[in-house]
């Protein structure tokens, strides 16, 4: 095992950057040793653009380690499990706690919402068209909370997918932002690309490159340093609310991928996960009739903007 202590004078250094530096090996041999959960930060498993911090503790782990779950995961956050708050015979509505991967990758994660779905409604492994991912018709990211559809079988499965393809499905989320927006509300277009290093990254207004992005936003309430937002995508691009927040200079709280160092550097409050949450759904259900489902805030992310000023 090889240790690192983070220094002053890597204040702000991107994890895979160090990394390369000081075991002399590429970019992609690091990307791999982080996600084959061989690299730990101060005893957790970091992602693998996660900005370093004075006193930081990196821990490279040999092979015989990476082979011990159970004390991989004894290191890492205690995660929550989804809530249930609406069931019918067509489909549920869950609340997603973050942390939570939707469905495994080609790491092959386990605990995903998929695992616990199938091991709740074994039928679910039967829904969709896709036996890795049953029952998905849209998803959060991992550190994302809230709001999610998941259908009980073939029909309702069509009827979403549907409904998701023609945009008639309203999706709300809070989040927390650096910074103070001037404009109570915006609409931002950025298309969204891939990046060489397969990062998605905004692409300037207008441009031909990647695929088009829409986001409104509405101020709800100002701090002296943050502001909490109002968010509705029109369209399902991958983390396309934190690229277009972090494309105006307002990158959500907790984001370590889609923040700037600077601003990173200069944020007072820490967060283990990303300030933003999937609170509310609206669609038209198979019976014709509108549905309306909240979330409230996680008591983690509601305490954080009671300590603001």
């Amino acid at each position: 095992m090889k240790n690192f202590i983070i220094r002053k004078n890597f204040i702000g250094e991107r994890l895979d950057k160090y990394l390369t530096v000081r075991m002399e090996i590429t970019r992609s041999q690091i990307k791999k040793l982080i996600n084959s959960n061989g690299v730990l930060v101060n005893k957790k498993v970091p992602s693998t653009h996660q900005f370093l911090k004075p006193g930081d503790r990196i821990a490279i782990l040999g092979e015989e380690q990476r082979t011990e779950p159970e004390k991989l995961a004894s290191n890492t956050r205690k995660i929550l499990e989804p809530q249930i708050i609406y069931d019918c015979e067509d489909y549920f509505i869950i609340n997603k706690p973050a942390g939570m991967l939707v469905h495994p990758t080609r790491r092959q994660e386990k605990n995903t919402l998929i695992d616990w779905l199938l091991k709740k409604y074994p039928a679910l492994a039967k829904v969709g068209e896709d036996p890795a991912r049953p029952a998905l018709v849209h998803r959060l990211d991992k550190e994302v909370s809230g709001l999610m559809i998941i259908p009980r079988n073939l029909n309702s499965f069509d009827f979403f997918k549907a409904q998701f393809k023609q945009r008639t499905i309203k999706k709300e989320y809070l989040a927390l932002v650096h910074g103070v927006l001037a404009n109570e509300a915006g609409e931002l277009t950025f298309p969204i690309a891939r990046s060489k290093d397969g990062k998605f990254i905004a692409q300037p207004i207008g441009s031909e490159d990647g695929k088009s992005a829409i986001t409104n936003y509405k101020i709800k309430k100002r701090f002296l340093h943050y502001t909490l937002l109002h968010v509705q995508p029109k369209t399902g691009r991958t983390n396309q609310i934190r690229i277009h927040l972090n494309a105006i200079t307002h990158p959500i709280v907790g984001d370590t991928l889609y923040t700037s160092r600077k601003v990173e550097q200069r944020s007072k409050l820490k967060l283990n996960r990303v300030f933003l949450h999937a609170s509310r759904l609206i669609f038209i259900d198979m019976n014709g009739q509108e549905k309306v489902f909240e979330a409230s805030l996680p008591k983690q992310l509601t305490e954080l903007l009671n300590n603001l000023t």
